[in-house]
């Protein structure tokens, strides 16, 4: 949903689906989970009209552009009165919120160090599933399935970072992942992860679920390698 900057007008869905008008009086400008001062990022809105027609309550879903954060929140607009200048209701923003069930998925703490947007993003996504939205949270496990390799690789390959980041998911686990076991997991996880995002499935014994244990397994992988590799310098 774009961002009308003249009006600032937003386009809002009731109950039944259909597509409402109301005109904010801005965006949220404070990030209520990381507290910086945000361009805030829309992305959906829903609401209600009361019985009389005379009130608008529209709850907007922002996210924060924060690179160290991409949080998602709700902010909550109530309707002030009427403008017959652009017979559109005028609504306030009343408050912002970070959803209470939003919580960090945990994971081993050298993953977390290799690759903190990997965490941000399979957390994210799993948000999505456990909000029904299952549509569209396996693209997010697949988004953060490339941010996992990509540092992985970038971490192991430090003169080599403008290929890795240049080269697509499935070129750089054939090619320069070494571990055969992170090969097969992480090329599994993207297999799926992919058929999440296209209009046709082509592994339809494989689910959401393997998805995500898949991916699992290749963090598993991953922090067994950094580990041995970090004993192996200390010893040496």
């Amino acid at each position: 949903m774009a961002r009308n900057t003249k009006s600032l007008e937003l386009i809002f869905k009731d109950l039944t689906g259909h597509d409402n008008a109301v005109v904010i009086d801005r965006y949220p400008d404070l990030c209520p989970a990381c507290d910086h001062g945000i361009d805030a990022k829309l992305i959906d809105a829903y609401g209600r009209t009361d019985l009389d027609g005379n009130g608008h309550h529209v709850q907007a879903i922002f996210q924060c552009p924060r690179q160290e954060c991409q949080i998602i929140f709700v902010a909550h607009y109530t309707s002030g009165y009427f403008s017959p200048r652009n017979y559109s209701e005028y609504v306030f923003l009343k408050g912002c919120r970070v959803p209470s069930y939003l919580e960090t998925e945990k994971f081993e703490e050298e993953i977390v160090k290799l690759s903190p947007q990997f965490v941000t993003i399979f957390s994210q996504a799993k948000t999505a599933e456990e909000m029904n939205l299952d549509l569209i949270c396996g693209c997010g496990y697949r988004k953060a399935l490339e941010f996992l390799i990509k540092d992985y690789l970038v971490n192991k390959y430090s003169a080599e970072k403008k290929a890795v980041l240049a080269n697509s998911l499935g070129w750089l686990i054939a090619n320069k992942v070494d571990s055969e076991k992170i090969k097969v997991t992480a090329g599994l996880a993207k297999d799926v992860g992919n058929d999440e995002t296209h209009y046709q499935k082509k592994m339809e014994e494989l689910s959401l679920d393997d998805l995500k244990k898949l991916i699992r397994l290749t963090t598993h992988w991953i922090t067994d390698e950094l580990l041995t590799n970090h004993y192996a310098e200390k010893v040496n």
